[in-house]
């Protein structure tokens, strides 16, 4: 049996098999009790016939499936699933950051914003899929890579006053992280690493429980006290003291390399940022506005630092595409995205905050103010649970268009994102 799971086989036979004795008949306990050890140190040719080891059998069947399934489960889903993203609606007018990261959501996702622009406040909602992500969610291995490659995002105004015929805009976002799949695998590397480290204590563990079980003067009674966690019939029954809190600081140990494997995994990223928005995406209500605009941009980060606490260098470089549908005008501009994040990350929460550079060069004029502009943005985000946060955005033009006035813009963002809990 493997490392930490003797612990667990030990002890469900033991108890199974004390339960099944008349409790004052301490000479039969015993016997039954060296039968049950001497079952499990040696394997039996042919079935045993004596009723201690025909007990043995039936439990170690069943035993050994569930020992089969946890050792499976010893580096859970959540031990490795990336961090949240949040930070608002990105890649538009409700977007609370500074170049938004071409990482996906873990799982799934939604975002409300309330933001003005040139026509009033307006609300927009997100709603973000990872299907990989929610495919793998019970197998560690492929949530490590899963959770961090990719997804689909939508974007719609949150009103349209009632008819379809007066939404005046919706978007798509696909964000895909091409250093997903190494990050993932470097988070599993290491907490197997670590998991070698907490098997080795547990099993210490577990061969001073057997000592303890195998040589206590009244065994059922022992077992009892060391489930029911009591320490004065723990020293009655066992004969010994026994400390059950022997496991917790290697399982602390384990939980701290948990976490640092997964901030090791989101450390950097390097993936493509696709939008496509149609209609009127900055809400200036004229109809020269609407028509259909895609980008298509590579997107690279790096944090700076290790630890919880981090600075992380962040870049988007890509080509727009602008069709006007009332003018029928096109238009081609280079798109490009320099800031920095500041963050600090406990568990599922992340506290950060952001400012950048956002623009686009080249192409022609065509009035829809989409080339030739450079804007500032800051954003901050304060987490209010796990996965979960509020971000505020604002965004001051720093270089005009030529054709249109861009204004100022302050955005206020809800974000929930789902993530797997971990059952440790």
């Amino acid at each position: 049996m493997s490392l930490m799971n003797r612990l667990i086989a030990l002890t469900l036979l033991l108890s199974t098999a004390a339960s099944a004795q008349p409790a004052p008949e301490a000479d039969r306990n015993r016997a039954c009790t060296d039968r049950l050890v001497a079952l499990q140190q040696a394997d039996a040719a042919s079935p045993p016939s004596d009723p201690c080891g025909m007990l043995a059998t039936v439990i170690y069947g069943d035993i050994a499936e569930r020992v089969a399934r946890k050792a499976k489960r010893a580096i859970t889903p959540a031990d490795v699933q990336a961090h949240p993203v949040l930070g608002g609606v990105h890649g538009t007018v409700g977007q609370a950051g500074a170049v938004p990261p071409a990482v996906p959501t873990p799982l799934a996702g939604a975002t409300g914003s309330v933001v003005s622009t040139e026509t009033g406040a307006k609300v927009l909602a997100e709603i973000e899929l990872n299907p990989l992500g929610l495919l793998y969610t019970d197998d560690a291995e492929k949530t490590s890579w899963a959770s961090r490659t990719a997804d689909a995002v939508l974007v719609v105004p949150a009103s349209t006053n009632g008819s379809l015929e007066k939404l005046d805009y919706f978007g798509v976002r696909v964000r895909f992280n091409a250093s997903g799949f190494a990050n993932g695998a470097l988070a599993m590397a290491s907490l197997k690493q670590s998991y070698k480290e907490l098997a080795i204590v547990a099993a210490d563990f577990a061969d001073r429980l057997e000592a303890v079980i195998t040589g206590a003067p009244r065994t059922a009674l022992c077992i009892t006290a060391l489930e029911s966690e009591d320490n004065f019939n723990i020293q009655n029954h066992c004969g010994t003291d026994f400390d059950l809190e022997g496991l917790l600081p290697a399982e602390q140990k384990f939980r701290e390399a948990s976490a640092k494997a997964r901030r090791e995994a989101d450390r950097r990223y390097l993936g493509l940022d696709l939008r496509g928005d149609f209609g009127d995406p900055r809400f200036t209500g004229l109809a020269e506005q609407r028509g259909t605009r895609l980008l298509g941009a590579v997107s690279a980060g790096q944090r700076l630092n290790e630890g919880p606490r981090y600075a992380q260098l962040r870049g988007r470089l890509g080509f727009a595409y602008t069709y006007l549908r009332d003018t029928r005008m096109t238009n081609y501009a280079l798109d490009w995205g320099l800031g920095m994040e500041f963050g600090s990350e406990t568990d599922a929460r992340v506290t950060k905050g952001s400012v950048g550079l956002e623009g686009r060069a080249g192409g022609v004029d065509t009035g829809a103010g989409d080339t030739r502009y450079m804007d500032l943005r800051v954003g901050i985000t304060v987490p209010f649970s796990a996965g979960s946060g509020i971000s505020l955005g604002v965004t001051f033009p720093i270089i005009q268009p030529r054709d249109v006035e861009r204004k100022p813009m302050l955005s206020i963002n809800g974000d929930w994102e789902l993530l797997l809990s971990s059952t440790r």
